[in-house]
């Protein structure tokens, strides 16, 4: 039977209604349309017969089509969770026929629904005063919210050769005059290796992602910058995954307290 038959096209509960009929002995070959409508969705009695009339002259019988059924409902009801589970994030130009979610409308909303911890890795912070704005109000509101902010510190051309100390406590200090402007602040950590003059140690910290209570995870191709959360093409998929969530944030658990992330000075 391909994906087009018309059995594929029953609900869930027409498909589970129907293998009930035929398993108990209710519905009975030959397979009329006026038999096999009665339980089903107005319009469809006529081509399922069909179909059914196609499986009973291949031999199947209503056991073994009532059988089919219910794993093609259980095939349903799987392929419903994963799609309830993952969910598109995008972010570029309005087009027809676009389905994904804005992500500034996503980032917002992870923010005012978290209950008990944040966790937010960004490569590049610009105008972090109104992209962090909605989590810095979630902080007031919710006084025990544990938030942990990761960011990349790279050395820029007016950096210099200055020690990496130097360019750290630069970036802190800008941090807080334009990213992070209020009184109550998350705590920061950055990649040691970000600033260092030497090439063969240099890395970027480059994952851009958000984890919410241990229960929802966002992996984003945006920065915490207002072109990309608003203006940029920008892809993300949103992880409604318990198990996915916790393991994604035990990876920057494990870097913290090996020292391979270190907090930024005044955010320990």
């Amino acid at each position: 039977m391909n994906s087009n038959s018309p059995l594929h096209k029953l609900s869930k509960v027409a498909m589970l209604d129907l293998a009930a009929d035929l398993g108990t002995g209710r519905l009975c070959p030959p397979y009329t349309p006026m038999a096999v409508g009665l339980g089903l969705p107005a319009g469809t009695g006529a081509e399922t017969a069909a179909e059914l009339e196609l499986l009973r002259a291949t031999g199947m019988q209503p056991i073994h089509i009532a059988t089919m059924l219910k794993l093609l409902a259980t095939e349903r009801e799987h392929a419903q969770e994963v799609a309830d589970r993952l969910q598109l994030v995008w972010t570029g130009p309005d087009a027809p026929g676009s389905v994904g979610r804005d992500t500034g409308v996503v980032v917002r909303e992870l923010f005012d629904g978290a209950r008990k911890s944040v966790l937010v890795s960004t490569f590049t912070v610009r105008a972090g005063a109104e992209v962090f704005a909605a989590l810095a109000d979630r902080m007031r509101e919710v006084s025990d919210l544990a938030v942990r902010v990761v960011v990349n510190v790279g050395r820029t051309k007016e950096d210099g050769l200055a020690p990496d100390a130097e360019v750290v406590k630069r970036f802190a200090e800008n941090f807080t005059k334009r990213h992070w402007p209020w009184s109550v602040p998350p705590k920061v950590f950055y990649d040691p290796r970000g600033p260092s003059l030497n090439d063969a140690v240099r890395a970027s910290l480059h994952a851009k992602c958000i984890v919410v209570d241990d229960e929802v995870a966002f992996i984003t191709s945006a920065n915490f910058t207002e072109w990309a959360q608003e203006r940029n093409v920008e892809a993300g998929v949103l992880v409604h995954d318990p198990v996915f969530a916790r393991a994604l944030r035990q990876e920057f658990d494990c870097l913290i307290a090996g020292a391979m992330l270190r907090s930024l000075p005044g955010y320990e």
